[in-house]
């Protein structure tokens, strides 16, 4: 496989799953109430299964073109009114979604034919013609040649077409190259001739327009490969085909339009090939015209890919506009794909930037240079603005990747046989790709857990006093520069009791004695906790929510559970915008250095002389507020002694505010985060490292762990003095 070729497929098995998903989406939005007779909804369905289906034969994978060909004929009875999708169609076909991604799995593993899958494949296919009716034989593809009834009948006896490209194909994107490939492919060409039509003057010549023409002569084939060929061409596109054994009236009503398109100039070369004669094209010309033009579906998105145009393999469509604005450029060239491997070697170069301005800002201060020091400003604010740009090209909204859990909660609540619906908020909220796809597990577990603890079966919710239908919402926003994720039920709630049970069955607790609700709640995040009777498919086995607070730490981040009996649990992690620069503000503690994240810090005030009293509750009246703090130098074991002016850092976490007790303020700083190795990574109240412009490295303070560690320590400390 040519190089041109592996990228167009690599394109398109992306791009083809995008496609699945929207067909998927669809089908979901049908079964949860949407209007069956959405003709937008139902075309976007049609043209995402068409899509797939050319796309897929033009790269050269046979077993989706083959398999999605019927659901594109199912969708194509809906688009007309012959039938409606419900009930067990919907079923049937997002089945079929789920194979088509399986089937673009194995065409990535190299397996373009499925044959690892052609059992199933039969199968599904099986189902979806008794959905339609059918039986025997997939049924015919809507003829491609509408209102001429020979071009039905040249699949035995072979066609001749002919062909003018639309002088905009170029300009939209697609490879006159892809549909001759396509052809070769389906159909025995007997003969060819590709050359050019007629051009204008040398003075008015855009390199972007084409001026190509086809003729062809095959053995086999029918009008349902022409049309596969050329799906995804424009309007502007001419193309017209004959049987074999058509007479030269059929021939002459043929080229009518043909004839039009090239000016009446016939080309040599076709007549010198034997594609047509003379005759054939001075003859009369017929009242009716039988020809075949490019159908685009309007307006839609198909997948996209590039190819030269001199090479024989050919790329996917390129997106398409509004039929009615063919000049106008399509809105998805305004996009680019690149792979995420660049975006993060991108990011780790503009840290390593970072840095390196750091240390040259170091320096041009102790030299004292008035101009190099306005030089070093003006560069770290270039500096700044690349950060934030390269940043930018990774942060992407959440809602695709809560909009993936229709389909999860549509079969687990079938499965449980509960009604569940479920409800999406801040969809738009933007966080780093890399935490996107990090987040995706640890919320799985979660909406599992909510469907099959939280939420009761349809009879208990009616016998308590609630609807039916049980509500799951996934919401997602900003808070103090930090993402916030919940995942919440208006369920049963949680037990306390039952919790403690479990947990002094496995030696977790000795008793329950003084703890907290939220002591209880965090329970469950501990290996092997689980309070399911029996082990089913979706929990019971103890796995799972330990796992889920482990990935979520990892990535900097937290999770906390609230819960009401009777009214519902709530799951909420809070995850930092990015994994790679952050805005922080420095800290000093003797000779040691920290850096809070600046989106936490809310203000810094000195401390009051009545506050440093030995052995005092470290608490400090902010303006009437009583604020708790944590003094550095203690919780890091730091000697020396305090200087005289200390100062408080006073920070917000969600709901809390506490303040952090150091010697220095040092100001904001431009924070490049390293990960601690692996003997480090037990320490709470740290997030990561960074390197300074001096050369020396700070700590990343995790305020939220520090303040949750602080009230564990104080609470053992609390429990220990009453033993005694």
């Amino acid at each position: 496989m040519s190089i041109d070729m592996q990228v167009a497929v690599n394109t398109f098995l992306m791009e083809g799953r995008e496609l699945a998903h929207e067909l998927e989406d669809g089908l979901l939005q049908l079964e949860q109430g949407h209007d069956p007779r959405d003709r937008d909804l139902i075309n976007a369905m049609f043209r995402a299964a068409h899509t797939i289906k050319g796309s897929a034969g033009i790269v050269g994978i046979d077993s989706l073109t083959r398999f999605t060909h019927d659901v594109e004929n199912l969708l194509d009875r809906v688009r007309s009114g012959d039938m409606q999708l419900e009930g067990e169609t919907i079923s049937r076909l997002l089945t079929c979604c789920d194979h088509i991604n399986h089937l673009l799995d194995l065409a990535e593993k190299g397996d373009v034919h499925g044959e690892a899958s052609t059992a199933r494949s039969q199968e599904l296919l099986e189902g979806l013609k008794a959905c339609m009716g059918q039986t025997g034989a997939t049924a015919e593809a809507t003829p491609a040649v509408p209102g001429h009834a020979k071009d039905t009948a040249c699949a035995a006896q072979g066609f001749r077409l002919w062909a003018v490209f639309g002088k905009d194909c170029l300009r939209d994107g697609m490879d006159p190259a892809s549909a001759i490939c396509y052809l070769n492919e389906k159909v025995r060409v007997v003969r060819r001739s590709l050359v050019r039509s007629r051009i204008p003057d040398l003075s008015r010549i855009d390199p972007e327009d084409c001026w190509l023409a086809l003729a062809l002569e095959a053995q086999t084939g029918s009008a349902d490969d022409v049309r596969d060929a050329f799906e995804f061409f424009r309007d502007g596109t001419v193309v017209t085909m004959v049987g074999l054994d058509a007479d030269d009236d059929a021939v002459c009503e043929a080229l009518a339009p043909l004839k039009a398109a090239l000016h009446d100039e016939l080309p040599q070369a076709w007549l010198d090939e034997g594609l047509l004669s003379a005759q054939q094209w001075q003859g009369r010309k017929g009242s009716q015209q039988a020809h075949v033009q490019a159908e685009t579906p309007a307006p839609a998105a198909a997948s996209s890919a590039s190819a030269a145009a001199s090479a024989p393999a050919a790329a996917p469509a390129a997106a398409t506009a509004n039929s009615g604005a063919a000049h106008a450029a399509p809105a998805a060239a305004r996009f680019v794909r690149v792979p995420a491997d660049r975006l993060d070697e991108l990011i780790v170069q503009v840290g390593e930037l970072v840095i390196a301005s750091a240390g040259v800002d170091v320096l041009a201060r102790e030299t004292r240079h008035t101009r190099l020091q306005e030089a070093v400003e003006a560069l770290t604010q270039l500096i700044d603005g690349i950060q934030s740009g390269a940043l930018q090209l990774r942060m992407v909204p959440i809602g695709e990747t809560f909009s993936r859990f229709q389909r999860v909660v549509r079969d687990v609540s079938q499965e449980l046989g509960k009604k569940i619906a479920l409800d999406i908020v801040g969809g738009e909220t933007e966080l780093d790709k890399a935490l996107v796809e990090r987040i995706g597990d640890p919320l799985m577990h979660l909406v599992r857990n909510a469907m099959d603890h939280g939420l009761e079966p349809p009879a208990d919710r009616l016998a308590a006093g609630k609807p039916e239908q049980g509500t799951l919402r996934l919401r997602a926003f900003h808070d103090s520069g930090s993402v916030v994720v919940e995942v919440s039920d208006d369920g049963r709630g949680l037990s306390r009791e039952r919790i403690v049970a479990k947990a002094m069955e496995k030696g977790l607790i000795g008793s329950a004695d003084g703890l907290s609700d939220q002591d209880v709640w965090q329970l469950i995040f501990e290996p092997g906790f689980s309070t399911a009777d029996q082990v089913t498919n979706l929990s019971g086995r103890g796995v799972g929510m330990d796992v889920v607070r482990r990935s979520i730490e990892s990535l900097r981040g937290s999770i906390t559970l609230h819960s009401r009996p009777g009214q519902g649990t709530l799951m909420q992690m809070r995850l930092p915008l990015t994994l790679a620069i952050l805005d922080g503000f420095m800290v000093g503690v003797g000779a040691a250095r920290f850096i809070i994240p600046l989106d936490v810090v809310v203000e810094c005030v000195e401390l009051p002389a009545d506050a440093m009293i030995p052995d005092r509750p470290q608490y400090l009246n902010l303006r009437g507020e009583v604020l708790p703090y944590i003094c550095l130098r203690e919780a890091f074991s730091i000697e020396g002694s305090a200087t005289r002016r200390p100062s408080v850092v006073v920070t917000r976490c969600g709901d809390l505010k506490t303040g952090v007790l150091v010697d220095n303020l040092h100001g904001e700083t431009q924070t490049v985060i390293k990960p601690m190795t692996g003997i480090f990574r037990h320490l709470r109240g740290l997030s990561g490292t960074s390197i300074l412009g001096s050369g020396d490295i700070a700590l990343i303070l995790d305020i939220h762990h520090m303040v949750q560690a602080t009230v564990e320590r104080t609470a053992r400390q609390a429990q220990t003095t009453s033993s005694q």
